[in-house]
């Protein structure tokens, strides 16, 4: 009974997310309603099965099915709030640098009245507190949105950044002990220690799997920002 009261949930949450994001952009330059809905690219109208929430931004791969420019990430992150919502959830926790870093989850908090905790607030506030950092990130994406976001509460700050995909593909297939040692972390986070770096970031949700065995290693604090994220819920 749960699971199917969930689901009629899910499904009415997507809807409204949908509704409400057609709304925001329609509003504002007076679109009829009698108007079907089309891409906002090349202005194709689109068939009901382009518009179910989700499931077609999935199926056809976060693109127009006619012209193949990418979708809004927002859209669909609306919709999920909206899902969210519909079951009383009071506070969004966005576990994902690379995510957090292309979406604005600030301005989505505003406009749909509901916390959201990314892992891009907590370093604003780390900003603050170093004057020289290392970032370990998964991808360029990742390391730019850190980067961007400690600038923003001290310009003045010196960052070494490193962008290590293949560190995500490691972790999910070794165990840390092996990860440290063929990734040879101990010449790295010498030179961290050489350099004068202040502390450690660990700028992907994926190392703190690592962070142990890291420890081990160096004197260096490692800052992993999920538990400052946890912190902050805890606080509110």
């Amino acid at each position: 009974m749960n699971i199917f009261l969930y689901t009629i949930l899910f499904i009415i949450g997507a809807f409204c997310g949908s509704f409400s994001e057609l709304t925001a952009y329609r509003l504002p330059l007076k679109i009829s309603w009698k108007k079907r809905a089309f891409c906002e690219k090349c202005n194709k109208e689109l068939t009901i099965y382009d518009q179910i929430p989700i499931l077609s931004y999935i199926f056809l791969n976060g693109k127009c099915k006619y012209c193949k420019n990418k979708i809004d990430k927002s859209k669909i992150i609306v919709e999920i709030i909206e899902q969210l919502k519909e079951k009383n959830c009071e506070v969004i926790f966005v576990y994902c640098n690379s995510l957090s870093s292309v979406v604005d989850f600030d301005r989505l908090a505003t406009e749909h009245n509901i916390k959201i905790v990314t892992p891009m607030q907590m370093y604003r506030n780390l900003g603050l507190e170093y004057k020289y950092l290392a970032v370990m990130a998964a991808n360029s994406h990742g390391l730019t949105g850190v980067e961007n976001n400690l600038y923003v509460s001290n310009p003045s700050l010196r960052v070494l950044g490193l962008s290590m995909l293949e560190l995500v593909k490691a972790i999910e297939e070794n165990s840390p002990e092996k990860i440290v040692k063929d990734f040879n972390f101990e010449v790295l986070f010498n030179y961290f220690e050489q350099t004068k770096v202040e502390a450690v970031v660990l700028g992907c949700t994926h190392f703190p799997y690592i962070k142990k065995e890291l420890e081990k290693i160096t004197k260096l604090p490692i800052i992993d920002v999920g538990v400052f994220m946890i912190n902050s819920m805890e606080k509110r």
